[in-house]
């Protein structure tokens, strides 16, 4: 009997994650560039328990012992286009990414937030992101 609050319990965690998921979606639904996230659900091991009384037929009950998050997913559907008028506003229709390098890091990372901006400093001026 304890085995399924166990079980209850895994199905219960991976549904918070997937409800954790969603809220997380429902805030970035305005940024620009972002891609929603999707939970991928896995079964976690199964028990055989063997049938009592050692019938002559081949019964066995197999126990599933509660399901786990296997990853977290990130959706690359093409999003909308809008238009800004903005001359440093670009986008990218299809796959793809702009690389942007990180200025405190120098790690180039990828981005598809088009909205850049001109930064002037005494060194000289730059393409931001946001």
């Amino acid at each position: 009997m304890i085995q399924g609050f166990y079980t209850a319990g895994s199905g219960l965690m991976a549904q918070q994650t997937h409800l954790d998921t969603i809220a997380h979606n429902l805030a970035n639904l305005n940024t620009t560039g972002y891609k929603g996230l999707s939970p991928r659900f896995g079964e976690l091991l199964y028990t055989t328990v063997e049938k009592p009384g050692g019938g002559d037929q081949n019964v066995n009950l197999q126990n599933g012992t509660g399901v786990q998050v296997n990853a977290i997913a990130r959706s690359f559907q093409q999003g909308s286009l809008e238009e800004t008028n903005r001359s440093l506003d670009l986008a990218i229709e299809g796959d793809g990414f702009f690389t942007v390098l990180d200025r405190y890091s120098n790690e180039v990372q990828y981005t598809r937030d088009g909205s850049f901006q001109l930064s002037v400093e005494e060194d000289g001026a730059y393409l931001v992101t946001s």
